[in-house]
């Protein structure tokens, strides 16, 4: 029996804390590179950067995020129910504190319901669709205005769409910007 604080507390209460390598900053700095990381279990996405030789970490709440997709100064981030699209506002980042400190600040512009199908991966093409993997319907599938979800592709062993995960597709690489490969577990 734990008698830890965080161990009492649910999950999603629990404070986060991160472990990493020495040379992860020196790897983030010779990159000049950030990473984002999606965590479901605690409901996080979190920003991972080099700050002046030390990682640094930004921990934002998310329900349920996983996919994560960049384009430019688009950042998307698949959650429970929804696609959130958030975009880099570059006159607001010198202003953040500690000032002159970071180059990037993505702001939330717009949310699209997709209901519960479970976004493990997205991507987007050269023709700027985001594609979605899409588990709960073993499909992959695009957005638009007036559906939840666009199904554009599934293996050729699942018979219809339902939702039902009868494959728990569940990856997706793209080769000249378009969808070329798919992962499932079976």
């Amino acid at each position: 029996m734990s008698n830890s604080y965080s161990d009492a507390l649910p999950l999603e209460q629990q404070p986060l804390r991160s472990v990493f390598t020495n040379s992860m900053p020196e790897i983030l700095a010779s990159l000049n590179i950030s990473l984002v990381v999606s965590t479901y279990q605690a409901g996080k996405v979190i920003f991972v950067r080099n700050d002046n030789g030390k990682v640094n970490t930004h921990f934002r709440n998310f329900r349920k995020p996983m996919g994560i997709a960049l384009k430019g100064n688009r950042l998307t981030i698949g959650g429970a129910n929804s696609v959130w699209y958030l975009r880099d506002m570059p006159a607001l980042a010198p202003k953040i504190e500690p000032v002159g400190r970071h180059d990037a600040c993505f702001v939330p512009r717009r949310v699209h319901v997709t209901g519960d199908i479970d976004i493990h991966e997205m991507a987007w093409s050269d023709d700027d669709d985001l594609w979605i993997v899409n588990t709960k319907f073993c499909c992959l599938s695009t957005l638009d205005l007036d559906h939840s979800f666009y199904p554009r592709w599934r293996p050729h062993f699942v018979s219809h769409l339902a939702p039902q995960d009868r494959c728990h597709l569940n990856g997706l690489a793209m080769v000249n910007g378009q969808p070329k490969y798919v992962t499932a577990l079976g």
